[in-house]
């Protein structure tokens, strides 16, 4: 069994995902970013390694180090600033979050190999026998990121598509997507061959297949 809470903007809800059971409880307070990255926010401590980027690099050159190092549990990146270069801070714990200008911050997502719950049986009406497993695949989730270019397709609510989630399952099931953008304002899933470059956008969230 598994549990994802993922706090997103006040219009958008909170989305509570528990053994595969869905609620959405609307915030009223609203949340500047999802809990997963925070531009404008610092994560202070916990560091095992730090280091300068090259100029123009983004908060996804430092995300992408995490994510690559089982180590790293968050990290922060700082801008550039008075001629100096931006850095990644690399994070063995997940400190408290702290409201500061010069930083972009996350923390690594967790996110469970979609279809894998344990032993699979088809019961019920439309099984006819076949007792193949869902369809599975892990992602590197970009809560607030959008991957421009590489379309496949584009599904809407008429498709199903209700939220990021249907969105990534979509993807999930079809073995040519290489990454996904949900676009929340508009409820379209962006389904896409392959990732691109990944541009910071808080309307939407996206996910490239591992």
């Amino acid at each position: 069994m598994f549990k994802i809470q993922i706090d997103v903007p006040a219009a958008y809800g909170r989305f509570l995902l528990n053994g595969g059971a869905i609620m959405l409880t609307l915030i009223l307070a609203p949340a500047a970013m999802a809990d997963e990255a925070r531009e404008g926010w610092n994560l202070p401590g916990g560091d095992y390694h730090w280091y300068a980027l090259d100029h123009g690099d983004t908060a996804i050159e430092c995300a992408s180090a995490c994510a690559a190092d089982d180590r790293c549990r968050a990290w922060t990146y700082k801008y550039a600033m008075g001629g100096e270069p931006p850095l990644c801070f690399l994070k063995e714990s997940v400190p408290a979050w702290r409201n500061d200008e010069r930083f972009f911050s996350g923390i690594r997502d967790a996110d469970p190999v979609i279809g894998e719950g344990g032993d699979w049986e088809c019961v019920g009406e439309g099984c006819d026998g076949d007792d193949a497993p869902p369809a599975s695949a892990s992602y590197q989730l970009l809560p607030v990121f959008r991957l421009p270019g590489n379309d496949l397709y584009m599904l809407d609510a008429g498709d199903g598509m209700h939220g990021w989630m249907d969105c990534r399952q979509a993807c999930t099931e079809d073995a040519r997507c290489g990454a996904w953008t949900w676009r929340a304002p508009s409820g379209q899933c962006l389904i896409k061959s392959r990732a691109g470059i990944p541009i910071p956008d808080p309307c939407c969230q996206s996910g490239i297949k591992r």
